[in-house]
C-alpha cells in the first residue's frame, strides 16, 4: 500500500468512520423522531375523528328531540300547523307588526321557524346546531308588557363563527369543540338588544377561506336546489336557509365574497356592509388579525324589506338609546334621505371584469338588471374594467394580505391531526410543501395547467417594510378607482355579477378560486356590495357556454375546463346580480337593489311572467260571463325552491303589496269560484292562491312564463 493510500486510510479509521457512523446514527434518530411524530399526530386524528363523531352525534339528537317536541305539539292541536306555516309565510313588515302587537307570541313564531329550519335541514344539512336559550328569550319578550326593541321577537340565524356565549366556535376543526366563549360577538348583542331571537346556527366551510361548504365536523351545507353543488361560502348554511326560505333573517360573514356567493348560488338577498358600519368583534377568524383585508360581518335574508330594514337598525347611530356603544362601529346614522331619494342616478356597469370570464347567465342577468335600472330612469354607464386593474389588484392587495405570512396563522389549525376538507386541500397543500419545490411547481406545471392561479398565488414571505409598502399602495389604488368614477365615469354606483360561475359541483371551489374576482374586489376597496337575484339557467344559457365561453381561447386552463364541466345541468339554477356603491354610501347599494327588484319583481308584467300573478281570461265558465275583464290571481311561492322562480322563496308579496303592483290593471268585479284552493274575494283585492298549490285547475287560458297564450285544454 502506496503512503498516499495508507494515509485516506488512516483519516477514514479517524475521521471518516466516525462521521458516518455519525450520520447514520443522526439520521436513525431523526426517522425515529419522524416515525414518533407520525403515530403521535395519527393517534391525534383517531381521537379527534371520536370527538367530531360524538358531536355529530350530538347534533342528531339535539335535532330529533326538537322535532319530536313540536311534532307532539302539532299531534295535540291539528291546526297548529296551519298557525306555523301562516306565520312563516308572513312578510318581514307584518311578522314585526304582529309580534309587536302582541297578535301572535314570540314563543309561537319561534316554535314555526324551528319546524321549517329542520325541514329545510334535512335537505341542506345547514345547520350545526339550535341555541337552547332561544325559547328562554322567546319566554322573556312574550311575559314583556311593550315590546322590546325593534325587532321583538323576530328570530334571526347565526354562522356559526359568531361567538355566543357558552357555545365553542369551531371553524371546522376538532380542536376547538367544546371551548366555550364567554361573551357574545358585539352583533349578537346588538340583535337581541333590539329584541331578536338568535335561533339556530349554521353551516360554513372549514377554516371560512374557500367558498365551497364543507368541514370535517358538520360536513358539507349542500345547495336547495341541486344537492349536487355547493350552496357557497363561507355563509353556506345562511345561503342554504335563505334559498329555502326557512330563515327570514340571518347574519353571515364576508371577507372575499362570502355573504354573497352562497346568495348568489342559493337565492335570497345580501348585503357586505362597509367594514366599520357594523362591529367585527366576536366575529372569528382562521386568520384573526388579519390586516389590509377586512372582515365584515354580512346580513342576509329571504325578503329585501327585511334586508334593508334590519340593515337601518344595526348601521343607525351607535349613541342611539336602542342599542349599545361600541368603540368598533362608525357612530353613523343610517342615511334614510339616500335610501328614499327619487333623484336618477348614474349607474356604471359589466359583464366581464377583464380577470375571468363569467359564465353566460352571470352576464345576462347583469343585462337584465341593465335594462331595469334604465325603465327606472337611471343612466347606465360601461365600464372599462381595464382601468379597475383588477388582476394585478387581486394579487397584490388581497392574496399578498392573506397569505402574507405564507399562511403559517391558517396551516397551524391543521396540525395535531386535524384533517383537512376536500373543499381546502389544494390551498392547505400548496403551502404545506416545502417553498422551493413549490416555487419549482408554480413555474412548470402551475404555469401550464392553471395560468390564471398561477399568475394569482404568491409564493414569497413579506417582510413588515414590504407590507407596510403594501397598505400604501393599496390605498393609492383605492383613490385610482374612486377618481376613475367620479371623475371619468360619474357614477353613483355599479352593477356586475357576484362570481364567475352559479353554483358548482361540491369540492370544485377550491379549484376555481379566480372566479371569486369579482367579490373579492369590493373586499379590497371596502365598497358595500349587495347582492339579489335576478334569473335562473335556462337552456340558452347552458348552449352558449358551449359556442362562446373561452374554452377554445385556453385549452389548457384548467379554471374554465371545470367550469365547462360544472355548468351542465344548470338549468333551473339562481342566477343573482351584484350592485356597488363608494365606502360608507351603503344606503345607494340598497336603493338601487331595491329598484332593480320592483321593476323585475314588483310590476305587473313581471309578476304576470313570474308566476305570482296569473291573469285568466274568461272562455265561457259558468260563474262569469264572457265578457268580463281579466282577474288577477296571486300566488305565494314560499314552500320549496322547486317551485321558485329566480330562487325567490323570499318575495311573499302579501294582497297589500301585491295590490299596489297591478293598481291601475283591470280587475274582476264579481266573487267567483276556482279550484285548487283558491278563495273568491272581492273588487279591489287581487285573488291569493292557496300556500300549497301552484297549479288552478278551470276551464280558463292561462299565461305562462315565456310561452303563448294557451288554453287550459292545450295544457
Amino acid at each position: 500500500m502506496g503512503r498516499g493510500a495508507a494515509l485516506l486510510h488512516y483519516h477514514w479509521l479517524v475521521l471518516g468512520k466516525p462521521l458516518v457512523l455519525l450520520a447514520f446514527g443522526i439520521g436513525g434518530v431523526v426517522s425515529l423522531m419522524k416515525s414518533f411524530r407520525i403515530i403521535r399526530n395519527y393517534q391525534k386524528t383517531m381521537a379527534t375523528d371520536k370527538k367530531i363523531r360524538q358531536r355529530q352525534q350530538d347534533r342528531k339528537v339535539q335535532l330529533q328531540e326538537l322535532e319530536t317536541r313540536l311534532t307532539s305539539l302539532l299531534s295535540q292541536d291539528p291546526p297548529l300547523e296551519n298557525t306555523w306555516a301562516r306565520i312563516h309565510r308572513l312578510g318581514f313588515k307584518e311578522l314585526v307588526q304582529e309580534l309587536k302587537s302582541k297578535k301572535i307570541q314570540a314563543k309561537e313564531v319561534l316554535r314555526a321557524y324551528q319546524y321549517f329550519v329542520i325541514a329545510a335541514h334535512k335537505q341542506t344539512n345547514a345547520v350545526t346546531e339550535f341555541l337552547s336559550e332561544a325559547e328562554e328569550w322567546a319566554d322573556q319578550l312574550d311575559a314583556a308588557t311593550e315590546p322590546v326593541g325593534a325587532l321583538h321577537g323576530v328570530p334571526v340565524s347565526v354562522k356559526e363563527n359568531f361567538a355566543i356565549q357558552g357555545h365553542d366556535v369551531t371553524l371546522g376543526f376538532g380542536k376547538y369543540m367544546s371551548i366555550p366563549y364567554e361573551d357574545d360577538a358585539e352583533v349578537i348583542t346588538l340583535l337581541r338588544s333590539l329584541g331578536a331571537i338568535p335561533f339556530v346556527r349554521t353551516g360554513f366551510p372549514q377554516s371560512l377561506i374557500s367558498f365551497d361548504s364543507g368541514n370535517p365536523v358538520y360536513g358539507s351545507v349542500l345547495n336547495p336546489h341541486d344537492q349536487s353543488r355547493t350552496a357557497g361560502g363561507s355563509s353556506s348554511g345562511e345561503g342554504a336557509l335563505m334559498g329555502m326560505g326557512a330563515s327570514i333573517l340571518g347574519i353571515g360573514s364576508d371577507v372575499g365574497g362570502s355573504g354573497r356567493i352562497p346568495i348568489h348560488f342559493c337565492g335570497g338577498f345580501s348585503l357586505k356592509p362597509s367594514y366599520g358600519r357594523l362591529s367585527d368583534v366576536g366575529e372569528i377568524a382562521a386568520t384573526q388579525g388579519l390586516v389590509g383585508v377586512n372582515a365584515s360581518p354580512a346580513i342576509l335574508s329571504r325578503e329585501l324589506q327585511a334586508l334593508v330594514e334590519t340593515a337601518k337598525l344595526l348601521m343607525d347611530d351607535q349613541r342611539s338609546n336602542e342599542r349599545p356603544t361600541t368603540p368598533f362601529a362608525v357612530p353613523v346614522s343610517f342615511n334614510e334621505t339616500a335610501l328614499k331619494s327619487t333623484q336618477k342616478l348614474r349607474i356604471g356597469f359589466y359583464e366581464y371584469d377583464g380577470f375571468i370570464q363569467a359564465v353566460p347567465a352571470c352576464r345576462r342577468a347583469v343585462r337584465m338588471a341593465a335594462k331595469a335600472l334604465e325603465q327606472m330612469g337611471h343612466t347606465l354607464v360601461r365600464v372599462d374594467t381595464s382601468k379597475m386593474e383588477v388582476e394585478s389588484a387581486l394579487r397584490e392587495y388581497m392574496l399578498k394580505f392573506l397569505f402574507a405570512e405564507r399562511n403559517k396563522t391558517l396551516l397551524a389549525h391543521f396540525k395535531d391531526g386535524e384533517r383537512v376538507d376536500p373543499g381546502v386541500k389544494f390551498i392547505v397543500d400548496n403551502y404545506r410543501m416545502n417553498l422551493h419545490l413549490r416555487k419549482l411547481l408554480m413555474n412548470t406545471v402551475a404555469r401550464w395547467t392553471t395560468p390564471l392561479i398561477h399568475r394569482m398565488v404568491p409564493t414569497d414571505e413579506l417582510s413588515v417594510t414590504q407590507l407596510w409598502k403594501l397598505n400604501a399602495d393599496r390605498k393609492a389604488y383605492i383613490m385610482r378607482v374612486i377618481k376613475y368614477w367620479r371623475e371619468e365615469l360619474r357614477i353613483d354606483a355599479c352593477i356586475m355579477p357576484p362570481c364567475g360561475v352559479s353554483a358548482v359541483k361540491l369540492g370544485s371551489p377550491g379549484y376555481l378560486l379566480p372566479v371569486a374576482s369579482y367579490t373579492a374586489l369590493y373586499n379590497v376597496l371596502d365598497f358595500p356590495a349587495g347582492v339579489l337575484p335576478v334569473t335562473k339557467w335556462t337552456k340558452e344559457d347552458e348552449q352558449q357556454m358551449e359556442t362562446d365561453y373561452p374554452k377554445g381561447i385556453r385549452p389548457r386552463e384548467d379554471v374554465y375546463r371545470r367550469t365547462q364541466a360544472d355548468s351542465v345541468g344548470s338549468v333551473g339554477l339562481p342566477v343573482g346580480v351584484q350592485v356597488v356603491a363608494p365606502r360608507w354610501e351603503d344606503e345607494v347599494v340598497l336603493r338601487v337593489m331595491k329598484d332593480v327588484e320592483e321593476v323585475l319583481f314588483l310590476s305587473p308584467l313581471s309578476l304576470i311572467r313570474s308566476g305570482r300573478i296569473l291573469v285568466l281570461i274568461r272562455s265561457g265558465n259558468a260563474n262569469c260571463r264572457s265578457d268580463v275583464s281579466p282577474i288577477l290571481l296571486m300566488e305565494e311561492i314560499v314552500d320549496s325552491s322547486l317551485d321558485c322562480r329566480a330562487g325567490l322563496t323570499s318575495l311573499q308579496l302579501r294582497h297589500q303589496r301585491a295590490t299596489e303592483a297591478t293598481a291601475g290593471l283591470p280587475r274582476q268585479t264579481n266573487t267567483v269560484g276556482v279550484g285548487g284552493g283558491g278563495t273568491g274575494i272581492m273588487r279591489g283585492v287581487v285573488w291569493e292562491v292557496s300556500r300549497w298549490c301552484r297549479v288552478i285547475k278551470a276551464d280558463l287560458a292561462t299565461y305562462t312564463m315565456g310561452k303563448p297564450w294557451k288554453s287550459e285544454k292545450e295544457h
